[in-house]
């Protein structure tokens, strides 16, 4: 679960004359949540495509949106921004190409001091920061850590004090998701931890009470290989190299796909209304998204004025094939196309 900086929607003609400003550049800056992006290439070469990013919101069709860098972004950092992330508390922070990080607390930029090692990644939700550095060290940090959710001690440094902790060295674990109370990490064989509070069923089993790092024991997910991975606000989506998907956590509004289900504590099916291969998932805190390789689109859970499982977006003008990507922020839906509205 992500979130993105910066979304300025393309200023008109008439706006521009009458301000007398000149139109924003648009800029394919890379935000924080691309690990669920669906498109394999990697982030800086992502960032290089001449894309369009369309937003939908409720009752909305499709409206294009530009990632800028404005004054405010830029004081304080001299080095190109590569990918920028927001969290609910307003922390703001960025990754330049030079792999340093700066948060902006107290309303001015501060570099993280990680003794010079060079970031390549953060995974960011509204509350935790876990930094991935070349050497593979990953490095935790959250503004509210009751539940050990960013894989550090219960009541280490949060965001404020800028002081990331050590969560592990040297590519143990490969890959994080992050919710709000819990994340979830992958190791060397694509198995499935841990840590954080369960009281949603995020563990795939009932409970309600903090984790340390644990592999998952659920005999559904045990010894399986993941091979996407997407964490919402308290649930998982997860396909497994088999290609068969499961879903657990907080249901609510139907986001994991099911009817009558408030928590998901023992998975179910990851059950999409469609026979063709999932290439992509995405989670926010009442929507779920997964594309399929036939460039569809599936949403389910509280989106354009409904509460209904898995939906196929049809919403859209442009052509399905020109779609490469789609994500969730919040509980917005972000469409990456090449080609422009009709």
């Amino acid at each position: 679960m992500n979130f993105i900086t910066s979304l300025f929607t393309a200023p008109t003609t008439k706006k521009l004359k009458a301000n007398k400003k000149k139109p924003m550049k648009k800029q394919n800056i890379v935000h924080a949540n691309h690990h669920h992006h669906l498109d394999q290439r990697s982030p800086i070469q992502r960032s290089q495509l001449d894309f369009n990013n369309y937003l939908m919101r409720d009752d909305t069709k499709p409206t294009q949106v530009f990632l800028s860098k404005s004054e405010y972004y830029e004081e304080g950092i001299t080095d190109d921004i590569y990918m920028m992330g927001k969290m609910t508390s307003d922390s703001m922070i960025v990754l330049t190409r030079k792999g340093r990080i700066y948060v902006h607390v107290e309303q001015k930029w501060k570099p993280v001091d990680l003794e010079h090692e060079f970031v390549v990644d953060f995974e960011i939700s509204p509350i935790n920061v876990i930094l991935k550095t070349r050497l593979g060290n990953l490095y935790g940090a959250t503004t509210y850590n009751t539940w050990n959710q960013a894989g550090t001690t219960i009541g280490s440094p949060s965001m404020a004090d800028l002081r990331f902790e050590l969560v592990q060295r040297n590519d143990e674990l490969v890959d994080v998701k992050t919710g709000y109370g819990h994340s979830y990490f992958l190791d060397m064989n694509r198995e499935l931890y841990f840590c954080g509070n369960s009281g949603f069923g995020q563990l795939a089993c009932s409970g309600d009470r903090a984790h340390d790092m644990t592999k998952i024991s659920n005999s559904k997910i045990k010894g399986r290989r993941v091979k996407i991975i997407a964490s919402g606000f308290a649930n998982c989506l997860a396909v497994f190299e088999d290609g068969n998907g499961l879903v657990w956590g907080n249901n609510d509004h139907k986001q994991l796909g099911y009817e009558k289900h408030f928590c998901i504590t023992n998975p179910k099916p990851l059950d999409l209304p469609s026979d063709n291969e999932i290439i992509g998932l995405s989670a926010g805190q009442n929507i779920s998204l997964a594309m399929t390789i036939a460039h569809e689109i599936f949403i389910a859970g509280s989106f354009m004025g409904t509460i209904d499982v898995w939906r196929k977006i049809v919403e859209i003008d442009f052509s399905p094939q020109s779609i490469f990507d789609a994500y969730i922020i919040y509980n917005d839906v972000y469409i990456l196309s090449t080609s422009k509205l009709f």
